[in-house]
């Protein structure tokens, strides 16, 4: 803490009194009230009105395995003359708080802060801000910091996207690591192309085998997975794996219409992916006449946007809501692949 110092004496020979210059009184203020970890916050001053004085504002959780709800509280006090006013909000939806939202004079309140980790990965700092009706401490700011731990860690990424091969089945194998004293029991999957496979590696390491039936239907799906551990807060963990199949198109359907005041002529695009193999664009059209459709490689055989461009005028009526763009490839496999326009 940093301490001033003055001569009394020479102090009283420059104003004639014994009071503090005015500039010492301003900077012993604001070195008052600055918020510290260790020290109590706020209160320093005596005057009248609320006052409130904060004994800590950080909280060093530590380690702790997610899912695990954590509860801090923080004491906060009223060393004033009237009643102290509070009010909170937190900054993650993961956070709920709880507290007195009036502490009279003299009293102290309870600040009651509770962590949902469940969404938690990694190191962590959550805040809460909270606001007084104290002029000398208006605002201040509540932290949890720490590491939630997961159960288990899943690489490459379980997000990473698998393409499907036409020929076959195609498999995917995946590392699983466990947290300490964690077990992996069972691995199941809720799509039914998917058949899982686990194999113990060692203490605390696993593969999982996901196999997509060579049957799998063509375009993009999200393969649910749940793995099951005896893990205290983790028993059952869910993944989702996403797989492509044949030609993708991102966004799944052109969103079609002039945007409000629009004038002139009508624009938008796709992207248009292989997910198995190179395709070739042979021809493209749309089953509504009056559209044109373009397409352009940006990377030969494997992805092309798509562009359609129409009069301008009116958004299409209704009668035209089943509209596609129509695309002939030379893959067998998927000779004709219609995107939707709406």
């Amino acid at each position: 803490m940093t301490t001033l110092a003055f001569d009394k004496g020479a102090s009283r020979k420059r104003s004639g009194t014994g009071a503090l210059p005015a500039f010492l009184i301003s900077v012993a203020s604001s070195l008052s009230f600055g918020l510290s970890n260790d020290n109590p916050v706020g209160g320093a001053v005596s005057t009248d009105g609320p006052k409130a004085v904060v004994s800590g504002t950080v909280s060093e959780l530590g380690d702790f395995p997610r899912g695990k709800s954590i509860v801090k509280s923080f004491r906060i006090e009223n060393t004033g003359t009237t009643p102290l006013e509070i009010s909170a909000r937190a900054n993650c939806g993961c956070t709920l708080t709880d507290f007195d939202r009036t502490i009279p004079p003299g009293g102290t309140g309870k600040f009651k802060v509770e962590l949902k980790s469940n969404t938690l990965i990694g190191e962590f700092r959550k805040t809460v801000d909270v606001t007084t009706n104290d002029s000398t401490l208006p605002k201040f700011v509540l932290e949890l910091k720490g590491k939630s731990i997961p159960a288990i860690e899943v690489s490459p990424n379980a997000a990473t996207r698998v393409e499907l091969k036409w020929d076959g089945p195609t498999e995917q194998e995946y590392s699983i690591k466990s947290a300490t004293g964690v077990n992996v029991i069972e691995a199941i999957a809720s799509d039914r192309f998917v058949t899982l496979r686990l194999e113990p590696v060692e203490t605390g390491n696993n593969r999982l085998y996901a196999r997509f039936a060579a049957e799998t239907p063509a375009g993009s799906r999200l393969a649910a997975v749940t793995i099951v551990t005896d893990a205290e807060f983790e028993k059952r963990i869910p993944l989702t794996i996403p797989a492509d199949k044949g030609l993708v198109s991102t966004p799944d359907f052109l969103r079609f219409a002039p945007a409000f005041g629009q004038a002139g002529a009508v624009k938008a695009a796709v992207l248009v992916r292989s997910a198995s193999g190179p395709v070739k664009i042979l021809r493209a059209s749309s089953t509504d006449e009056t559209l044109n459709v373009e397409t352009k490689a940006l990377q030969e055989g494997r992805i092309h946007q798509v562009t359609v461009t129409g009069p301008a005028g009116k958004p299409a009526a209704k009668s035209a809501a089943k509209r596609s763009i129509v695309l002939e490839t030379d893959d067998p496999h998927q000779p004709r692949f219609e995107i939707p326009i709406r």
